[in-house]
Parts: C-alpha cells; structure tokens; sequence
C-alpha cells in the first residue's frame, strides 16, 4: 500500500470505516487555512515513514457534526489514537519530527 493511500479525506458519513485502524490520526482543517496545507508535506512523510499509521483528513466546513464530536475549536487540529483510545491532541502545526517521537513513544509503551 502506498503513503498515500494511508492519508484519507472523511466525512460524517464515511469515517467509521475507518476507525478500526490501530493507529489513527484524525486531522480537523480548512481549505483557507494556511497551516493546515502546510501540514501537507508533514503527513506525507509521516505516512512514508510509518507504513501502520492512517491520517484521517476531516475538512471542518463539510464535516461540523464531527467538528463538535471532537470538540475542535481551531484549526489545524490533530488527534492521535492508538488502539481505539485518544494518546494526544494538539491544536496548531506540529512537526513531523515530534510526531514521529509520539509514535516511537507509544509503540515502546505499547509493547512492554
């Protein structure tokens, strides 16, 4: 499966087929928001880097039901999931290098 298969555009209707994944990031943007298309280049990599981790795009315009589930208040918005339950939020740009710390992190807490 290619890196870019594992970055998904969901909305209110398709995202529980995908929520079953072990590792989950629900991402909240905007199309006019600048650090959200900047964030762009940062889950590529991630999803090159790990082949386990699904990036799940929820754009807050077309999905508000979601918006409000999540409590997402600006944008951009990042949620981290693993195993079903939320290890991380973050609100604003995140690099992909603290990324990759929080995954490294939760794969060694995980398997100990």
């Amino acid at each position: 499966m290619n890196a870019n298969s594992r970055i998904i555009d969901v909305n209110d209707m398709t995202i529980n087929n995908y929520l079953k994944f072990d590792k989950l990031i629900l991402t909240f943007y905007a199309p006019w928001c600048g650090p959200c298309k900047a964030l762009l280049a940062v889950y590529n990599e991630l999803a090159e880097t790990f082949h386990d981790v699904y990036i799940l795009k929820i754009n807050i315009d077309r999905s508000p039901s979601l918006t409000t589930q999540y409590q997402v208040e600006s944008v951009p918005t990042l949620l981290y999931f693993k195993g079903g339950k939320q290890i991380k939020r973050y609100e604003n740009i995140v690099t992909f290098n603290t990324l990759k710390q929080l995954l490294n992190q939760t794969d060694v807490v995980t398997h100990e």
